[in-house]
Formats: structure tokens, sequence, C-alpha cells
């Protein structure tokens, strides 16, 4: 093959014309190789750029969670105390959070049903770094009977609800969070 190639090069008439022609061949060639690295280098840039804007994001929004629950059984009346934090770098804007309430089965046959209707009112924002805190009674008030399922292991006090907010990058953000006292791992004891 090499000899073959050498052969086909060496019976060329190598005028003045061959050469430009060969030369200019070789240019094209090589401006379209340059092209084409340009290109390859143009999108792996625009990748790299875009994850690392997402990477800077995930790293800087607003992070709200559920950060602590008490269940304060004092004075005969069950409530419910549930803290929320915001554990992101950036504050968290238009903070809106409905909370509901109840005694049930244990364990729970099928997903707890929010509030008919969720606030449309903005509870204000939150910093990075600071919390908020919620105080929920159970409406309808919990039965002696029901009590007396929580304390034997059958049922379970449970609050549920969902935080929403607007992070720092404009984008609307949400968490639903269950908590239960109950159930046979989880005592209510003689509050």
């Amino acid at each position: 093959m090499e000899n073959v190639i050498w052969s086909w090069i060496c019976s060329i008439n190598w005028t003045a014309e061959a050469v430009t022609a060969a030369g200019t061949a070789a240019l094209a060639f090589l401006t379209l190789t340059l092209a084409a690295g340009t290109l390859f280098l143009w999108l792996a840039t625009r990748r790299l750029v875009k994850e690392s804007e997402e990477t800077a994001e995930r790293q800087l929004r607003a992070y709200i969670f559920p950060e602590n629950v008490i269940v304060d059984a004092t004075h005969g009346v069950l409530r419910y105390t549930i803290t929320f934090k915001n554990c992101g770098q950036t504050p968290a804007y238009d903070v809106t959070l409905y909370t509901t309430m109840a005694a049930a089965v244990y364990p729970m046959l099928e997903e707890p049903k929010g509030p008919a209707t969720p606030p449309t009112e903005s509870n204000g924002h939150l910093g990075p770094g600071l919390s908020i805190h919620c105080h929920t009674i159970p409406d309808p008030p919990v039965t002696s009977d029901e009590i007396k399922a929580i304390r034997a292991g059958k049922a379970a006090l449970y609050l549920f609800g969902k935080i929403s907010y607007t992070d720092a990058f404009k984008k609307k953000r949400f968490v639903n969070f269950c908590y239960f006292r109950g159930g046979p791992y989880n005592s209510f004891g003689d509050e």
C-alpha cells in the first residue's frame, strides 16, 4: 500500500498548478478538521457552562425542610409543633405552609389529603439558616377511643401538609411531609 501511494505521488506531473491544487486541497482538509474541532469544543464548553450553572443553583438555592416535630398533650389538648428550617444559602420567598392533623389507623391505608384549598397568601420570606414554627391542633379533636387505639399501637396521630416557596432563581419549590406519633414502633405513652 505504501509503495502504491508513493508511486502515485511520483507519477504526478508537479507543475505549479498541481502544487497549488495539492496545497489548496491540504488547506481545505486542515480547515475542515479545525472547524470540526472548534464545533466540538464549542459544544463541550456550552455543556460545561450549563452544568456549572445548574450546580451553582443547586448549591445556592433555598432548601426548606421540617427540622423538628414535638407532640404536646398538656391540658388534655393534643398539639403538634413543627419547625421548618431554610438549610440553603439564599432566601426563600413567598413561603406558604399548610398542615392538618388527624388520628387514623396504623399503618396508614391511603395517602393523606391536605386541606381542599391551600392558602393563597404568602407567609413571608425565610432567610438562610432561619426557622419558622407551626402549631397544629387536630380538627376535629382526637377522641378518647382514638387515643386508646394510638396507645394500643393500632392507630397513630398523623401530621401532614405541604410547604411551598419561590427560590432566588425564581423557581417554585415545594415539600410534602407526613409525620406520625403512635403505631407499634412509636408509642404514644401516657401523655
